[in-house]
């Protein structure tokens, strides 16, 4: 098993993940989800939504961004090499919500051209506990990651960990993600 998949348990309380799910179903600057080619619906079938602060995600922003810390500092002392990064930074947060019975994302990397290639770990929170479908399925490493509530999922994003969302016919899957980058020094 590899240890750069970390999953990290009850980083988020399960009322700041239900906090999270309600105030996303409210917003209207919702999106249908788009692939880093755009929107691709064979590829890819969720509703997205960027966390901005002037929007009314400061606080929740601010959450996710303390529970980054905190899950970046339990990766390092797994995986010391990733200490060797001397200033990074996220991109921003997103929700992205797969329905019930049709949401999905194929086989696919975190860091695939040009324009993300100072990515060096893909985040994951599961704001919502599947138990059947939904999971985060890796590759090449042949394992698959349950969504539970609360849960971070943290991995590198390169070609080595091609993964996928698979589809839940339980109920819709809520998630947020984000990506750590090399910061300019």
């Amino acid at each position: 098993m590899s240890t750069y998949i970390m999953e990290l348990e009850g980083v988020l309380l399960p009322s700041i993940c239900q906090q999270i799910i309600n105030k996303f179903e409210q917003d209207r600057n919702t999106y249908i989800g788009e692939t880093g080619q755009g929107v691709k619906s064979d590829r890819k079938s969720s509703v997205d939504l960027d966390l901005k602060d002037d929007q009314g995600w400061k606080e929740i922003n601010q959450i996710l961004q303390d529970s980054l810390k905190k899950g970046i500092k339990q990766y390092i002392q797994v995986n010391r090499s990733f200490s060797a990064l001397k200033k990074i930074r996220s991109e921003g947060f997103k929700i992205h919500k797969y329905p019930r019975n049709e949401g999905f994302f194929e086989w696919h990397v975190d860091n695939y051209n040009l324009s993300v290639s100072a990515r060096v770990l893909s985040c994951v929170w599961y704001l919502n506990s599947l138990s059947e479908g939904g999971e985060t399925e890796f590759m090449y490493q042949k394992r698959a990651v349950k969504p539970e509530e609360g849960k971070l999922l943290l991995f590198p994003p390169g070609f080595e960990y091609v993964h996928r969302g698979m589809p839940s016919n339980e109920k819709d899957k809520y998630i947020v993600v984000t990506f750590v980058e090399h910061a300019p020094v």
